[in-house]
């Protein structure tokens, strides 16, 4: 279970640090904007995919849940800022080298609770794997979003909707 976001610009390196710490250990990854360039709107994609709504309903209820959806979360003070720091990164950092993102696959008879997965493949290490709810979801994406800001790379603006199409969705176990 993850228990604290970090992400700080490193202004030296021109990379977002990224720190999770989880209930058995620390990890902080090194995101370049290249990386992080890619992996921004598919971030987007899962944001959006988490406020989606049964299809039976009517659809101007689905859009007005899902805006309530997006307007509560955003509305959540799930981050503090910290002054920008000029540091290097840890000794123990390891450089992610792609992200690879989607809904889990709930396991057969499980309860009905969705969460999401996001592997980081990073240089000569093990992947590490995080599963998210959409609360952690949300968090995660924007205190990355903030340091983007942080890091004024200049990014386009990203979509307003970035839903994936049925046969794109990833199914990650």
């Amino acid at each position: 279970m993850l228990r604290q976001i970090k992400v700080r610009y490193d202004a030296l390196e021109d990379r977002l640090q990224l720190t999770l710490q989880t209930a058995a250990q620390t990890h902080h990854l090194l995101l370049t904007r290249r990386v992080w360039t890619r992996a921004r709107v598919a971030l987007q994609r899962l944001l959006d995919l988490s406020a989606e709504t049964p299809a039976s309903l009517p659809r101007s209820v689905r859009e007005s849940i899902s805006a309530a959806h997006h307007q509560a979360l955003a509305a959540q003070t799930l981050s503090t800022r910290e002054p920008v720091e000029v540091l290097g990164a840890p000794a123990d950092a390891a450089l992610v080298t792609e992200m690879r993102l989607g809904p889990r696959k709930a396991a057969a008879g499980a309860e009905a609770q969705r969460s999401w997965v996001i592997e980081f493949g990073l240089h000569q290490r093990p992947e590490v794997k995080l599963v998210l709810n959409d609360r952690t979801l949300h968090a995660l994406v924007g205190a990355l979003l903030q340091r983007e800001e942080t890091a004024q790379w200049a990014l386009p603006a990203l979509p307003a909707r970035a839903a994936l199409a049925p046969d794109e969705r990833t199914m990650l176990q």
